[in-house]
């Protein structure tokens, strides 16, 4: 039987050969050729097996990294350090943590579990999406974001020796999912949620009253008049009216709940843990006289007002359904009260 020809191995595969086994595999050629079988063994230090190794790091499909038993990187691929903008030499003996993170706005992946977390758990880690760590080394990076896989490595006597993994830079595909997220949850005029996402929002909050006992207020508004911006400045005006009206409501609401628009000029806000009929009647206030504000549109000033209606978790209801239908009597209690009333 040949030998196999000696392949010279290549500065960064022979860096990786020791940290990577279980590549090897057995080459032979076709059976039923003339020529007895060759077979090719791609031990874990043979040239060949070194051949490929470099070729699949250079290849940028995907990179290899190691890290010890402190989670400090120990090995990085060139091309992987090179597309961060970094020397290999200034990656090295940094922790992970301190170049990635997890992304609580992964679109399929919401969780509270932190990748130095998951790290420490010295579990299996399968296409984890994380993304450059917005302090530290890489701060000044572009953003992107990566797919992480990775086994821990014990030694015989079970000492836990690091991890040894794969990753792979997935910002377009991501970005991709996050611009469809959005197209599908939002309103694509005011970036308010859309009814899809206000449903699930409330389904989920009105769960969390009948487990926990917290409240909820949901308060709907249209806007009075606005018909007539359209009819008399035109669709455009009353488009532009309508993302200004989506700002103030944001400047008025804040972080205390989530604001979303129905269609046409109507708008729905979420109010968790809030009941307190003094304090949502204020914010309704608020609500109607901001909104009452002139809007310059194109040059021009135009003027609505806007009616509010408001529910209250459990008083009006405990499934959607019934909040919407206590929130949408109420609207047109205090539409025909003569308007810009709640």
């Amino acid at each position: 039987m040949p030998k196999p020809t000696a392949v010279q191995p290549r500065t960064g595969a022979m860096r990786a050969t020791n940290l990577f086994k279980g590549f090897g595999t057995r080459a032979r050629s076709a059976p039923g050729d003339n020529q007895p079988i060759a077979e090719i063994i791609l031990t874990p230090h043979s040239g060949v097996r070194l051949e490929i190794l470099d070729d699949f790091e250079k290849s940028g499909l995907v990179w290899m990294w190691a890290g010890d038993a402190e989670g400090n990187l120990i090995y990085v691929s060139p091309s992987a350090a090179e597309r961060l903008g970094h020397a290999v030499a200034d990656l090295l003996g940094r922790h992970l943590t301190d170049l990635f993170e997890t992304d609580p706005d992964n679109p399929n992946e919401r969780s509270d579990r932190s990748l130095n977390f998951q790290i420490s758990a010295r579990n299996r880690i399968t296409d984890l999406i994380v993304r450059l760590a917005p302090s530290g080394i890489l701060e000044d990076a572009p953003q992107s974001w990566w797919m992480i896989c990775a086994h821990p490595k014990f030694d015989e006597s079970g000492q836990f020796l690091g991890y040894r993994g794969t990753a792979k830079d997935v910002t377009v595909k991501y970005e991709r999912k996050v611009h469809d997220k959005q197209l599908a949850q939002y309103d694509s005029l005011t970036g308010l949620a859309n009814r899809h996402r206000l449903n699930k929002r409330l389904d989920t909050v009105l769960a969390a009253y009948k487990a926990a006992k917290r409240h909820c207020a949901l308060m709907m508004l249209d806007l009075d008049r606005f018909k007539h911006v359209n009819d008399t400045l035109g669709h455009q005006a009353g488009d532009e009216l309508l993302k200004q009206a989506g700002d103030r409501l944001k400047s008025i609401v804040g972080t205390k709940g989530e604001i979303g628009r129905l269609g046409g000029d109507e708008f729905e806000i979420i109010l968790p843990d809030i009941d307190d009929r003094g304090v949502l009647g204020e914010l309704a206030g608020r609500v109607i006289q901001m909104l009452a504000q002139p809007y310059s549109i194109g040059g021009e000033r135009a003027r609505v007002g806007a009616s509010v209606g408001i529910a209250i978790a459990p008083y009006d209801g405990l499934e959607r359904s019934d909040m919407m239908k206590s929130a949408d009597m109420a609207l047109y209690a205090a539409k025909n009260a003569g308007r810009s009333q709640l």
